[in-house]
């Protein structure tokens, strides 16, 4: 059986590189190439070519666009939306329409042979302010910071337990509610003191840290919190969190003369026990100031980026980030196996110079060794990798490597590996 995903791929990396010029010899060459990698194992090959050659050189102009989408979508079924699929095709097929979004301006510089389409970019003025200096742990506050101030912690998963602990070691008092039971049952026997509901968190706390899965899921809370939040209560949503739904929470929480900070976080469970997360907040100064002193509990780098959102956005593009370096490190690792050598001594030769990065510090370790044990679930990859390309849609831009990391990861997600820490994309491009 095709899957949809990596058929999709498939097909548009040949319409991309035949472009009407391409001989069949050649085609059905690719295939016998592509045939046997396991990404490709399930494929009728022959029929994906097929579909490649029906589409290629249909993509000059809108029309061919338009019958280049329906034969995909007829070829191959996509879970993909038709906006979606149409934007795929749109940035592999070259005419006038550039990456930034909307036809290339007139007098555009056209396509270099080989190079793609000719790419419009869109330049954009930073507002007035500079970002918040980062505060680094020469910075951070001692043991017994957060005295006489009692901190809520809604959600103690992978990530919120550490936080939590840091929290309670700088002299907080802690209030703890989460949806499972053991882990409010864990800290609780070191001291912690459990709330039934979030409501009642707000009731016996100033601050309230959210560390939730989904943007679903903060605003399920933030609306349990409505009632309870008074003027000078402090929410901080530490997830990851959709930048739309973001403003219009602070915005809520602001109209009940309370603060609202959005400051997700990055470092993985590793940074999170250590206290030394990466910390990007968006908010006032003056509810970045108030929460501060929480983050330098928590975080070692510690940057205020701008308004409510900023934080979120800055977020998404750290999730870009992450997803293509993994992504990188897992085809360069699989490769060195694939020619033959040992894929740890790859690694080891390669630290240090340009290549040198913690994804491959971290992730390379866990491709090589194949433990796989959750930091970053890939689940929670694909969400955060959603939210970003639905931001990109919104800001009227198209970024053709996130959307085909989107995919992969979903790729990976459907053959039962979603609960499996997200570097196991390596496990795509090996037996």
């Amino acid at each position: 059986m095709i899957n949809h995903h990596s058929a999709l791929i498939y097909v548009m990396v040949l319409v991309s590189a035949c472009d009407g010029d391409m001989t069949d010899a050649e085609l059905e060459a690719i295939g016998e190439n592509v045939r046997y990698l396991p990404i490709f194992k399930d494929f009728d090959i022959d029929r994906l070519t097929d579909v490649t050659r029906e589409c290629s050189g249909l993509l000059a102009d809108a029309d061919g666009l338009e019958t280049t989408l329906q034969i995909v979508k007829e070829a191959i079924p996509s879970k993909l939306s038709e906006n979606r699929l149409r934007a795929r095709l749109r940035h592999r097929g070259g005419g006038s329409v550039g990456l930034a979004g909307g036809a290339a301006h007139a007098g555009a510089a056209p396509a270099q042979a080989g190079r793609g389409p000719a790419v419009c970019r869109r330049h954009r003025t930073r507002r007035a302010g500079a970002p918040h200096p980062p505060v680094t742990a020469g910075d951070m506050t001692g043991p017994g910071g957060l005295a006489g101030r009692t901190v809520g912690v809604i959600g103690l998963g992978l990530m919120g337990r550490p936080m939590a602990r840091n929290l309670a070691k700088a002299g907080a008092a802690l209030v703890i509610s989460s949806r499972s039971p053991g882990p409010v049952e864990e800290l609780a026997a070191e001291g912690m003191s459990p709330a039934a509901n979030p409501a009642e968190v707000a009731a016996r706390a100033d601050s309230i840290v959210l560390m939730l899965s989904d943007t679903v899921a903060v605003e399920a809370v933030a609306a349990s919190l409505m009632d309870a939040l008074r003027p000078g209560h402090l929410v901080i949503d530490m997830g990851t969190t959709a930048v739309g739904a973001t403003r219009k929470l602070a915005e809520a929480v602001r109209a009940k003369g309370a603060d609202w900070v959005d400051a997700p976080v990055s470092g993985g469970t590793v940074a999170a026990e250590a206290g030394t997360l990466t910390i990007m907040a968006g908010g006032t100064e003056e509810a970045f100031a108030r929460a501060l002193p929480l983050f330098q509990a928590m975080g070692q780098r510690i940057t205020h980026v701008g308004d409510s959102g900023a934080g979120q956005v800055a977020k998404m593009a750290n999730q870009v980030i992450v997803a293509l370096s993994i992504g990188a490190v897992a085809e360069a690792l699989a490769l060195a196996k694939a020619a033959g050598v040992e894929p740890g001594k790859v690694r080891d030769a390669i630290r240090g110079g340009f290549a040198e990065s913690r994804i491959l510090e971290l992730h390379g370790q866990r491709m090589v060794s194949g433990d796989f044990t959750p930091g970053g679930r890939v689940l929670t990859q694909i969400k955060d990798l959603k939210q970003a390309e639905e931001l990109a849609e919104q800001s009227g831009i198209q970024l053709p490597a996130l959307g085909l990391s989107l995919e992969l990861f979903e790729l990976l997600a459907e053959q039962g590996d979603g609960g499996l820490d997200h570097s196991a994309l390596y496990r795509l491009f090996v037996k």
